[in-house]
């Protein structure tokens, strides 16, 4: 609660979940926390 965080972190997180084409999802409510879930699944790639 005290602590300062200036989101660098999730940033980075997300632009690598990008680049794999996973996702992420973050949820945050006052007083009560954070929830953040990654998607991992696959997805069918097409390579000729």
């Amino acid at each position: 609660m005290n602590k300062k965080s200036t989101g660098i972190g999730l940033y980075l997180c997300k632009k690598v979940l990008d680049k794999l084409s996973h996702k992420i999802y973050i949820r945050s409510e006052v007083g009560k926390g954070t929830t953040v879930k990654i998607d991992l699944s696959s997805t069918k790639l097409d390579i000729e």
